[in-house]
């Protein structure tokens, strides 16, 4: 059974943001258009003065794939992870169509990126200790070696104590010389 790894907020001041998924990959075809922009000539439509055609010309991207990859968690009424599911368990769309799942793969194991955010205003300076050694003592238990995070402070302005780096020191040492 493959667990899927997931943290979430601890403290209502303290924010800590989580990036992690499961990948799972599709085949389909894909074809993208730019939006038609306001006050540019259409193709559709040839009754628009050539010279205004001339000026203005919007293009088209179109991009044919076999396989598209798709990240998701799944999760239960309740919220909780659902981990032991299969490709059969799920139907992938497009355009109403029916797609082939032609790979499917559980990961419980991708880098974590995440970022704390220190409210460090006034209303908090009572707690503000707490969180710190808080955040702090989470950064120790959840960082592994491929894992990056960063800490900001904020109040009326924002500081970045320290950049993503996935040493949970740096990141302790940023908390304290924080304000």
């Amino acid at each position: 059974m493959a667990k899927v790894r997931r943290i979430q907020a601890f403290a209502v001041p303290l924010v800590v943001a989580i990036l992690a998924a499961a990948p799972f990959a599709a085949s389909g075809a894909f074809a993208q258009t730019l939006p038609h922009l306001a006050g540019t000539p259409d193709p559709d439509k040839p009754d628009q003065d050539q010279s205004q055609e001339r000026d203005q010309s919007v293009s088209t991207l179109k991009v044919n794939v076999n396989v598209v990859q798709l990240f998701f968690n799944v999760k239960d009424k309740k919220g909780a992870l659902i981990p032991s599911l299969t490709k059969t368990d799920f139907q992938v769309l497009e355009d109403s169509k029916p797609q082939t799942i032609k790979y499917f793969t559980a990961e419980s194991d991708l880098p974590l990126t995440l970022g704390i955010l220190i409210d460090s205003s006034g209303s908090q300076q009572r707690v503000l200790e707490m969180e710190k050694e808080v955040g702090a003592n989470f950064l120790s238990e959840i960082l592994r070696p491929k894992d990056l995070a960063f800490v900001i402070s904020f109040d009326v302005d924002s500081n970045l104590l320290q950049d993503f780096t996935n040493s949970s020191r740096r990141l302790r040492e940023a908390l304290n010389r924080g304000p």
